[in-house]
């Protein structure tokens, strides 16, 4: 799917979709819940991005940009022919279920929308209009020995939401007119356990923010952080399969003159296991040696990978893999897992090993933390790999597939009709 940009026509569609819908704009609605949120990664990097990217390259399209809740300050560019919409302002637990399966429906089928995009894998199930949908992985469908996931008991919010999330899931991939996904990977996994044809999947590559950028030579050399010496760099996050724990053991491993020179530090995205692997680090003997950082921005994250003698993405499963291309962009080495999508996105851009092996990962640590050559030919590397990647290109493919979903005949003939809707089909 690194194909230089190029825009090909679906072989897929039957018809000239693209005839049928240039010569009109299309209604275009977007669930952007995500964006308003105050956590970050994930979901929110992929909205806010991607309405980045629709701001630059689309300007004859109307959007409806659906949130839960006002904007923030620092809120995305949108497009410019956009109006924002707060639906379901607030809506928590039960209340997010009738956001999206009751509330957003029934305003796009009012509002005449002529696709609607849902980017968060799940979605309505009722609908008065084609639907996009972006699926981002299948990891609610693997093992939890393949992921490291550890299930929430079903009577818990937490466990009830992700009951719904996986059910969701399952409805939306099968009853959506176009499915999204960021790879291949996630494209043969959404179609071996949701059960889904291939023929309605287009794998558009997601691509790391444009501030993302290799440090100047004096940027950010004032903080603390940066002044105690190199280090290791990791994400911590609320997802065992990040393999945190496996790459404690990994940095345990190394020779003591490389643990003493150079630090562990790990940024956190989310304070679930921070505890429980603080204290795996402590019983490792390595407590001392583990610096966390909480709460840094996407200005300080970007200082940090840029500062990073290496960045250890040692994770069990990934639908894209966006962290490895953030670092490559801020030219930092990066070792990465060799499972899942990671070797499809990095290439030959960064190491990549076996995550379940603490030797294999223990090694390319102690490879790259000694060898400055070795250093320079991955920023190298990493930085031709990263160029491949946009989010303006994104954005075009996406736009792309909104025409060819709005022309589909068969997203049309599959719409759940409201009252007021144009199909009226059942």
């Amino acid at each position: 799917w690194l194909d230089g940009g190029a825009v090909s026509v679906p072989v897929h569609c039957s018809g000239d979709w693209r005839a049928r819908v240039s010569d009109r704009c299309l209604n275009i609605g977007i669930d952007a819940r995500a964006v308003s949120h105050p956590q970050r990664g994930g979901f929110k990097s992929y909205v806010t991005n991607l309405l980045e990217g629709l701001a630059t390259v689309d300007r004859e399209n109307n959007y409806r940009i659906y949130v839960d809740r006002a904007l923030p300050p620092q809120s995305p560019r949108l497009p410019a022919r956009s109006t924002v919409e707060v639906v379901g302002e607030g809506a928590r637990g039960v209340g997010v279920v009738w956001r999206e399966q009751v509330m957003l429906p029934i305003r796009q089928s009012a509002q005449r929308i002529d696709v609607a995009h849902f980017p968060t894998s799940t979605s309505s199930i009722w609908r008065s209009c084609p639907r996009v949908v972006t699926i981002h992985d299948a990891i609610e469908y693997l093992s939890s020995a393949r992921t490291g996931a550890v299930p929430a008991a079903w009577h818990t919010r937490r466990g009830a939401m992700r009951l719904y999330s996986r059910l969701c899931q399952l409805a939306a991939a099968r009853t959506a007119t176009l499915i999204l996904t960021p790879s291949e990977c996630s494209r043969r996994d959404v179609v071996r356990y949701m059960g889904v044809s291939d023929r309605k999947i287009r794998v558009i590559p997601e691509a790391p923010a444009p501030l993302f950028h290799p440090p100047s030579a004096t940027e950010g050399e004032d903080t603390p952080l940066l002044r105690a010496g190199p280090f290791v760099l990791a994400i911590g996050s609320a997802d065992p399969r990040k393999n945190l724990a496996g790459l404690f053991r990994a940095y345990a491993a190394l020779p003591p003159e490389l643990i003493g020179r150079y630090r562990l530090v790990v940024v956190w995205t989310h304070d679930r296991l921070r505890e429980s692997l603080i204290d795996l680090a402590k019983r490792l003997g390595i407590g001392e040696r583990i610096t966390s950082v909480v709460g840094a921005s996407d200005d300080e994250l970007c200082q940090i990978y840029g500062a990073a003698t290496v960045f250890a993405f040692p994770s069990l499963y990934e639908g894209f893999g966006l962290p490895p291309l953030e670092a490559m962009a801020c030219g930092t080495p990066v070792i990465a897992s060799n499972t899942s999508s990671l070797p499809e996105v990095l290439g030959d851009g960064a190491i990549l090993v076996d995550p379940r092996s603490t030797q294999e990962l223990s090694q390319a640590l102690a490879n790259v933390l000694s060898d400055a050559g070795l250093r320079t030919r991955l920023r190298q590397g990493g930085w031709e790999r990263v160029k491949q990647f946009s989010w303006e290109r994104t954005a075009r493919l996406t736009v792309a597939a909104y025409a060819e979903a709005a022309a589909s005949e068969d997203g049309r003939a599959q719409s759940i009709g409201f009252a007021g809707s144009r199909s009226g089909r059942v």
